[in-house]
């Protein structure tokens, strides 16, 4: 008998740790929204940037491209992006020179020089440190579908 009611406040202990657990806020991203996202009303634009989750140090973006990007380089945000669709060729690294703007946190345009590529598909997952260059390169008439997250970072 002793067991028994050791085993039913066990039982009924683990049951409170789990739904304790429960409450914790968790972020769940269901493919059915990237995919009505990505794939949605297609309105011309060349490039979609959805932001489809955020709290305090992480933005998760679902973006769509349909041509190649501008060299950035984020002085505060590391990103990884996870490839849902398509292909394209990323350039990072090396020394960031020409014509760069500042916006805010980041700075845009230019050029790379000396930086590395490696061919993006679907299903591949990359992670560029904050404070280094990188540029997404299309090849003309393709899309490229990627979710970034965005992770702010004290460096």
């Amino acid at each position: 008998m002793w067991f028994k009611i050791s085993i039913t406040f066990l039982v009924f202990f683990m049951g409170m740790q789990l739904s304790q657990a429960q409450t914790a806020e968790v972020d769940f991203i269901p493919k059915t929204l990237m995919d009505k996202t990505a794939l949605g009303s297609d309105t011309g634009t060349n490039i979609l940037n959805q932001t489809v989750e955020s709290g305090p140090v992480y933005t998760y973006k679902l973006i769509r491209r349909k041509e190649s990007g501008q060299v950035e380089v984020h002085k505060e945000l590391d990103d990884i992006f996870i490839v849902q669709k398509g292909q394209a060729t990323i350039i990072y690294g090396g020394e960031h020179k020409g014509d760069i703007k500042e916006n805010g946190p980041e700075l845009l345009g230019g050029k790379i020089e000396g930086g590395t590529q490696q061919v993006l598909i679907s299903g591949d997952i990359i992670m560029i440190p904050a404070n280094m260059p990188h540029q997404l390169i299309l090849k003309k008439g393709t899309t490229f579908v990627y979710l970034v997250t965005k992770i702010k970072v004290n460096r």
